[in-house]
């Protein structure tokens, strides 16, 4: 019989890799989809708990992010299971992992006063924790608040720096790249994810595990905004190149590029 911590195990590398129904797969019990194997008691049914919340959050905004009605409903589970967690473990890790994932859930199902009503009680609870202010500066970026967003990042960046928790500094980095570009910070957006790239990088050296997921996203990010700030400095150039900028990014048309931008408030 496999044990229940290498199940856990095993899903978190699934999720690492980016393969979320995987994980689902293996935490689920087949015969009540609802709920996770009967194999894990105490924290650990918390932590599956947790886990099955994060997949389906990350499959909402990732694999059916052009699909609203999928998408609310995997926000949907996502809160149940992430609301089930926090019914089951008193483990300070895993509060926080919930709280940071459970008004995600909540802001993209339109449950914007709960959202932020968890995070602010998350920041309230573990002030020392800048996990907590990343997840309240992405509401405050969705709500449109921009500059708050930014400096909440800032603040996020700095203090996981000191910590030495690159991977949370990473996300600031991220993060606040992704309100400045809401602000059409071009160039001031493209430093900030060169950055959480870079410290994504470092986690994965320092840590040996892998954050495959937010590379991959602010990779993509760096990409587009090559593009974007290409086509504005120089955009005679590229239309006369066969719609080719290098080896590897291709241009059909600048309306291409600018619709792939759309949503981008949803990728975390």
């Amino acid at each position: 019989m496999i044990e229940s911590k290498q199940i856990l195990q095993t899903a978190q590398e699934l999720y690492e890799d980016g393969d979320r129904q995987g994980a689902i797969d293996l935490l689920l019990d087949n015969e009540e989809p609802d709920k996770v194997l009967s194999i894990f008691i105490g924290d650990e049914l918390a932590e599956a708990q947790k886990a099955v919340g994060w997949n389906l959050y990350y499959m909402a905004i990732k694999d059916f992010r052009e699909v609203e009605s999928k998408k609310i409903d995997a926000c949907n589970r996502a809160e149940s299971f992430f609301k089930s967690a926090l019914e089951n473990t008193e483990n300070k890790e895993i509060l926080i992992s919930v709280a940071n994932g459970l008004p995600l859930a909540l802001w993209i199902q339109g449950k914007k006063e709960e959202a932020f009503n968890v995070s602010n009680n998350a920041a309230e609870k573990f002030h020392d924790t800048p996990s907590v202010w990343n997840t309240l500066s992405i509401l405050c970026r969705w709500a449109k608040q921009y500059e708050k967003s930014i400096e909440v990042c800032e603040m996020v960046y700095k203090t996981a720096l000191d910590l030495g928790d690159f991977r949370t500094a990473g996300h600031g980095k991220h993060n606040q790249g992704d309100a400045l570009k809401n602000l059409g910070k071009d160039e001031d957006a493209r430093t900030a994810y060169e950055e959480a790239k870079e410290l994504y990088l470092k986690f994965e050296e320092e840590s040996g595990q892998k954050v495959t997921v937010h590379i991959n996203g602010v990779v993509k990010k760096i990409a587009l905004l090559i593009v974007i700030i290409a086509l504005i400095i120089c955009p005679e150039r590229i239309k006369t190149n066969s719609g080719v900028l290098s080896n590897s990014i291709s241009v059909e048309t600048p309306s291409f590029f600018i619709q792939k931008m759309i949503n981008w408030s949803y990728i975390v």
